[in-house]
Parts: structure tokens; sequence; C-alpha cells
């Protein structure tokens, strides 16, 4: 009969750092495809609420919703209008519910809440936003993932009066890192520095309709254009 050999421990220490150097290879590989696959559900995703503000648009006169965000409901200035809305319901995932049947729609899958990021005056706050207890994401917390430009539905003015619909920026994901945070770890227990925002990519949808994923500056960029 023919003895069998078994592996040595050096033979066994080697297979590992073998497996070892693979998964290190691998891991970073597999997260940046998955965080990718993730971006492109997000931006279907907004597609599809973009028919939703279509339609919503066609049924009101050419007008933008006149509704607003989880943003607004809990860190807006005091506003009349915006109260009055608060106080209505007028989130803009039930205002839209008639035109979106699927909640989904409204869930960013890279949504792990954290910071927020605003833009004003030429320069940029990051507001840490703790989530709620026994939440992980913005959505879980407060039905949608995304920041809506309030503005917009608060002037009433028809769609006419914009000249620059490809260039408007109507809502976006509510923070920037999401999908890019493979190249820049979050950190919610820290105020993101300026300089980390050179990473960070935004899905934004347009007044026209189209969906695209653009850089901190170009997201600001269309949030101001009238």
């Amino acid at each position: 009969m023919r003895r069998r050999q078994a592996f040595t421990l050096i033979e066994l220490l080697v297979v590992i750092a073998i497996i070892a150097i693979l998964a290190a290879i691998l891991f970073p590989v597999y997260a940046r495809l998955k965080e990718k696959a993730n971006q492109t559900t997000c931006i279907s995703n907004l597609k599809q609420i973009g028919l939703a503000f279509a339609q919503y648009e066609g049924d009101f006169d050419e007008r933008f919703p006149w509704a607003h965000d989880f943003w607004d409901k809990y860190f807006w200035i005091t506003n009349p209008d915006i109260d009055t809305m608060v106080n209505g319901g007028r989130q803009l995932n039930v205002v839209l519910n008639d035109y979106i049947k699927n909640p989904e729609l409204w869930h960013c899958p890279s949504d792990i809440g954290g910071t927020l990021s605003w833009h004003r005056g030429g320069s940029t706050v990051n507001y840490t936003w703790p989530l709620p207890a026994g939440t992980s994401s913005f959505y879980e917390a407060y039905g949608m993932s995304y920041i809506y430009r309030t503005r917009l539905g608060l002037n009433r003015l028809p769609l006419s009066n914009f000249k620059r619909l490809c260039d408007i920026n109507v809502i976006n994901d509510a923070a920037g890192y999401w999908h890019s945070r493979y190249k820049r770890p979050p950190n919610p227990n820290e105020t993101l520095d300026l300089k980390d925002q050179r990473y960070w990519g935004y899905n934004v949808l347009f007044a026209d309709g189209h969906v695209k994923n653009c850089t901190s500056g170009a997201t600001y960029a269309s949030w101001d254009v009238e």
C-alpha cells in the first residue's frame, strides 16, 4: 500500500499566505463593483422618480411639486410655507405617492445616513446627522434617501419660466460619499474635511428628467441654477 504524505506546517502557511494576498487584492475590487452596481440602481431610481415628476407637472399646470424633504422638516429655519407643508404631511415621497407605487424607488442602496453637506455663499458646511436609534439609513428613518430642491416648488413657477431645465438640480443623494466611500471610508464621528469632497459623487436628477453622477462642485452649482 502507498503511504499518503501530509502537508507540512510550512506548506500550510504558504497556502494561507497566498489566500490572504488574493483576498487583499480581490476584496477592494469586489467592493468597487458592488458600489458601482448600487450607483446604477440609484440612477435608475432617480430616472423613475423623474418620470413621476413629469406626470405630476402634467397634472398641475407644469409646476414642480409643492412639497418638502426630510431635511426641511427637521432643520429648515422657520418658513411659513414650509411649516404649512410639514403640518400637511407634504413630504415629497408622500406627495408623489400616486405616481410612484414602489416606495423602494426612494431608497438609494448605498444610503448609510451620516453627514449632509450644504453649500451657500461660496462656502461648504457639513452637518453630522446621527440617525435615530434602531435605523441604519435616511430611507429607513425618514422614507427617502434624497434631498429635494424645495425652493422650486415654493416659487410655484411653470416650467416655461425656466430656461435651463437641463442644468437645474431637482433632487440628489443626501450624502456625496455614499457612491465613493471605498476611496475614503466615512467616519460619522468627525466633521468631514473639505479636501475629502474631491472624491464625492452625487447622483442628480435634473429638471429635464436626465440623471447623472456629479462631483460636489457640479452638484452645488446645479443647485443654484435658476
